[in-house]
């Protein structure tokens, strides 16, 4: 990948808003910045190292996951080995994010 095409997937951001037309007048303009940090297996599906992600508010881990799977479905092969982490906080159910969140997807850690 060349360094102009590398630095561009770097920088991607996302926006994600639901999609529900009888309550987008309803909607509040109300959103948050997350990133998100790929690493190990993760890193190499999505092709970049992190993403920004523009997110309705509230919602949740599992809302972002859900998408990050749909843009990179290569790492749904890797959904049962890693780890999410929220502000370096390994999680283990859905939780509401908020803005400046950093969000990141592990590697399975090995003990030793």
């Amino acid at each position: 990948m060349s360094g102009l095409t590398s630095l561009l997937k770097k920088q991607q951001t996302y926006t994600i808003y639901p999609v529900n037309s009888t309550n987008i007048m309803e909607m509040s303009i109300s959103s948050i910045k997350v990133k998100v940090l790929y690493f190990a297996n993760a890193k190499e599906a999505a092709g970049t190292q992190e993403e920004q992600f523009i997110l309705s508010n509230p919602t949740s881990s599992d809302l972002l996951l859900r998408r990050i799977l749909e843009i990179h479905p290569g790492i749904k092969d890797l959904v049962k080995t890693i780890s999410i982490s929220v502000n370096r906080k390994v999680i283990s159910e859905d939780i509401l994010l908020n803005d400046k969140d950093e969000i990141a997807l592990l590697p399975p850690v090995a003990g030793g």
